[in-house]
């Protein structure tokens, strides 16, 4: 499938209003610039959109400016659990869930390997994959009918 072809397949007019919608959308939200950016990567070659930044707020601006623009079916939110200024991906991820409802995949990563993260994502009902992981460990949970809490 070429590139143009793929994202004909990912964006498509909304029925009868003109307004673009983006298919299976995933929101990164990871504070280490290269990570974010090779999962970004990793996401669109397997024909995902992607919306991504380091915070909750940068997240947020960009889906007001898309909102107007775009219907967005959100497929999962992939959050660092130690983000900056103190906010962890629970409560990103908690906030995604107050603006979308729980209709989509929940995956928390980190470099940590305290278990008392683990045991917070359980309670959250999030997945946990602990950094490093393969891409297709991540995809797998993204693209799966139930997001079980595990860690990897």
């Amino acid at each position: 499938m070429t590139q143009a072809t793929s994202n004909v397949a990912r964006f498509r007019p909304w029925p009868m209003t003109g307004v673009l919608m983006i298919n299976n959308t995933v929101i990164i939200v990871e504070d280490d610039r290269q990570i974010r950016y090779g999962l970004k990567l990793s996401f669109q070659d397997a024909g995902y959109a992607v919306i991504d930044g380091t915070s909750l707020e940068t997240i947020a601006a960009m889906l007001n400016l898309r909102k107007s623009l775009t219907r967005i079916y959100l497929r999962a939110v992939v959050a660092d659990f130690w983000l900056d200024l103190g906010i962890n991906g629970v409560t990103v991820i908690r906030c995604m869930e107050k603006l979308w409802g729980k209709g989509f995949r929940s995956v928390l990563i980190t470099g940590d390997h305290n278990p008392a993260i683990a045991d917070r994502a359980r309670a959250a009902g999030m997945t946990l994959l602990r950094k490093p992981f393969r891409f297709e460990e991540l995809l797998a949970h993204v693209e799966s009918n139930l997001c079980l809490t595990g860690s990897a």
